[in-house]
């Protein structure tokens, strides 16, 4: 499983109204109004909570999913995959809302996922991230000013 879940307290529903300019932005050249580059974003059908994004980005392609919730994370308190810092975990806990970026498919190797998912969560997390989750190892990081630039630079993609 390819993903990243930003933890904070702001809902950012997932609108394709919204985040087409922003990934516009983060991509430049891609994501135009009309989908002129092949890349695209449309509303899922949960369309307060979920997103599509087809990205052609070079280095950054493939299908995603952008997720939104009211709501702690579930996997945050569960055994395996439970955050070994407790001071972390206690700061994963205590978010009210969370955002994925998630991969679908891609045909290209599985790092061009990564990094289109770093730099897109770089971009699109909310200012009052706290933690950054990796899951299924349920790799956790505080979110900070540098993780964000590490994440913007698509630093750390496996």
């Amino acid at each position: 499983m390819v993903m990243l879940v930003a933890l904070s307290r702001t809902h950012v529903p997932p609108r394709a109204l919204h985040l087409r300019p922003a990934l516009a932005e983060t991509f430049p050249g891609h994501f135009r109004p009309h989908g002129e580059d092949g890349s695209f974003v449309i509303d899922g059908p949960e369309v307060a909570e979920q997103a599509i994004v087809k990205s052609l980005v070079p280095g950054a392609a493939g299908f995603f999913t952008i997720h939104s919730a009211h709501g702690r994370y579930s996997d945050v308190s569960k055994a395996p995959g439970r955050i070994a810092d407790p001071a972390l975990q206690r700061l994963a806990m205590a978010q009210t809302c969370w955002l994925s970026i998630d991969f679908v498919h891609t045909w290209g190797p599985t790092t061009e996922a990564y990094r289109f998912i770093a730099r897109a969560m770089a971009r699109l997390a909310p200012a009052d991230t706290a933690v950054l989750l990796r899951p299924p190892t349920q790799g956790a990081a505080a979110f900070d000013e540098p993780l964000r630039k590490r994440l913007a630079a698509a630093e750390d993609v496996p």
